[in-house]
C-alpha cells in the first residue's frame, strides 16, 4: 500500500487507488460544474447572490452590481481588499475513500490472501474475511452515496464609485467529478470471500470454500485482480485573472446597470477511465494545460428602493479540453437569474439557474434554486441563512448559515453548509479602504 500513498501525494492514480477514484466519481456522480460559490457570504446564503451580492462580491457573480453604489469612493470608503477567501465543498464519501486509502484496504486484502495461501489456517482466514468485509462496506457506501469535491481560494480588490465600479480578482477553482460503476458481481464476490473465510476461521474445512474464490491449483484468488468495477474520473483546475467593470444609468424612472468581466483562464484538465487492472497511470502524462480568454456578463435593474433583479452569464465562451489520453472535458456557459429585496436590517435573495448546467464529463447535469437572507441587527455584525435545491433531483438539499464580524476596517466572515451527504465551509477576511 506504500505505492498508494506515494501516488496520492504526487497526483497519480493506480489500480489500488481506484477506491479513491470511485469516491471522487461515484455512480452516478451527480455534479456538473455549478455556477460557483466563491466567498463566505454566498455560501451562507445558499448561493442566492446574483441580485443580492454586495459590491465586494459582485466580480464573482454579477459584475453589474458593482455600479449599485452612490457616492464617490473617496467619501464612502467602500473599497475592499479581500485576502484570503477560501471555500471548500466535499461529500462524506470523500472521507470514506481517504480512510480506505490510508488504511490500505485493497492492498491489505491482497496481502491477507497471499498470507493465507502460504499458511492456510484459521487466523489467516479470519484476516481475509475482515479485510474483505471492510472493502465491501466501502464499495457499498459508494454505491449508495454521491461524491463530490470542490475548492476555491483567491483574493480580490474592489472599488465602487458613484454609479459605477471596478474590481480585480484572481483565484483557483478545483473540481473533482465523474461517473463510476461499482459492479454488483464484485460485491457478490466479496460476500463469498467473507462467508467462506469466516466459516473457515470458525473451524470449517478448506474443501468447503466457495468454488469461485479458488483457482485450479487450490489457491485462493486475489479478488482485486478480477474485479470489474470501474470509474471515469475527471479533474478540472481553473486559475482565473479577471477585471470587472460596470456602469449604471436611469431609464423610465428606474435604475439599470451592466457589467463585464474579461478574464484569462488557465485550465488544467485531467480525465481517466480506471479499472482495478488498469495499472499505474501518470497524472503528469495524461493532464493537459490550456490558456484562453473568456468573459462573464451581468445585468441588473433596481425598482424603487427595495427590489432588485439580476441576470448573469459565466464563461460565455465554450471551451473543450482534450487530455493526454484523448478524452474530453467541456466548459459551457452558465446562466442564472436572481431577485433581491432590501431593507435597513435585512435582505433576501432568490436565484435560479435558467438552464441545466451541462456536465464537463459524463456526470449528470444540475439546476439549482437558491434562497438566502442576511440580517444586520446592529452595525458591525450580520448573520446569514440559506437553502439550495437541485431541481433535477440529483443532489440533496443543502442548508447553510454564516456570520460576519467587523471591527473598524477589518471584517471576518465564516460560513458552513450541510446536506445529508455534503459539507461545505468558507472563510473570508477583508480590509476596507
Amino acid at each position: 500500500m506504500y505505492m498508494v500513498k506515494k501516488y496520492i501525494k504526487v497526483g497519480f492514480l493506480t489500480r489500488p487507488v481506484l477506491l479513491a477514484g470511485l469516491a471522487v466519481a461515484n455512480a452516478p456522480c451527480t455534479h456538473a460544474i455549478s455556477f460557483g460559490i466563491f466567498d463566505a457570504r454566498a455560501l451562507a446564503m445558499g448561493g442566492a447572490v446574483v441580485a443580492a451580492a454586495k459590491t465586494q462580491q459582485a466580480q464573482y457573480y454579477n459584475p453589474a452590481l458593482l455600479a449599485f453604489h452612490e457616492g464617490r469612493e473617496e467619501d464612502t470608503r467602500d473599497g475592499r481588499f479581500i485576502f484570503p477567501t477560501a471555500v471548500a465543498q466535499f461529500s462524506d464519501s470523500v472521507d470514506s475513500a481517504a480512510s480506505a486509502v490510508e488504511d490500505g484496504l485493497d492492498g491489505s486484502l491482497s496481502n491477507a490472501v497471499a498470507a493465507f495461501n502460504a499458511s492456510p489456517d484459521a487466523q489467516s482466514a479470519g484476516l481475509v474475511a475482515t479485510f474483505a468485509r471492510d472493502l465491501e462496506d466501502v464499495l457499498q457506501s459508494l454505491v449508495e452515496e454521491d461524491a463530490y469535491l470542490e475548492a476555491f481560494t483567491g483574493m480580490a480588490v474592489s472599488e465602487p464609485s458613484d454609479w459605477e465600479g471596478g474590481a480585480f480578482y484572481l483565484g483557483v477553482r478545483l473540481i473533482g467529478i465523474g461517473t463510476a460503476e461499482v459492479s454488483p458481481e464484485d460485491l457478490t464476490l466479496l460476500n463469498a470471500y467473507i462467508t467462506g473465510m469466516e466459516a473457515l476461521a470458525e473451524g470449517g474445512d478448506l474443501d468447503d470454500l466457495p468454488a469461485e474464490i479458488v483457482d485450479d491449483n487450490g489457491n485462493v484468488i486475489d479478488p482485486t485482480t478480477v474485479f470489474d468495477s470501474n470509474a471515469d474520473v475527471a479533474m478540472l483546475g481553473l486559475a482565473e485573472w479577471g477585471v470587472s467593470m460596470s456602469t449604471s444609468f436611469e431609464a423610465y424612472g428606474q435604475r439599470f446597470s451592466v457589467g463585464i468581466t474579461p478574464k484569462v483562464l488557465r485550465a488544467i484538465a485531467y480525465r481517466e477511465q480506471l479499472a482495478f487492472d488498469t495499472g499505474s497511470t501518470n497524472f503528469n502524462d495524461d493532464k493537459r494545460t490550456f490558456t484562453a480568454l473568456n468573459l462573464d456578463l451581468g445585468f441588473a435593474a433596481q425598482f424603487g428602493e427595495r427590489l432588485r433583479v439580476g441576470l448573469a452569464v459565466k464563461d460565455l465562451v465554450p471551451e473543450d479540453y482534450r487530455t493526454g489520453n484523448d478524452l474530453t472535458l467541456e466548459l459551457r456557459p452558465r446562466t442564472r437569474i436572481g431577485a433581491a429585496w432590501f431593507s435597513k436590517y435585512y435582505s433576501v435573495g432568490l436565484d435560479y439557474d435558467i438552464v441545466e448546467h451541462q456536465p464537463i464529463a459524463d456526470e449528470s447535469p444540475t439546476q439549482d434554486l437558491s434562497l438566502g437572507a442576511e440580517f444586520t441587527p446592529f452595525s458591525g455584525f450580520a448573520f446569514q441563512v440559506g437553502y439550495r435545491q437541485d431541481t433535477t433531483g440529483e443532489k440533496q438539499d443543502t442548508f447553510s448559515g454564516g456570520l460576519s464580524l467587523s471591527f473598524r476596517k477589518l471584517t471576518t466572515e465564516l460560513s458552513y453548509g450541510k446536506s445529508s451527504s455534503i459539507e461545505s465551509a468558507a472563510l473570508q477576511i477583508s480590509w476596507a479602504f
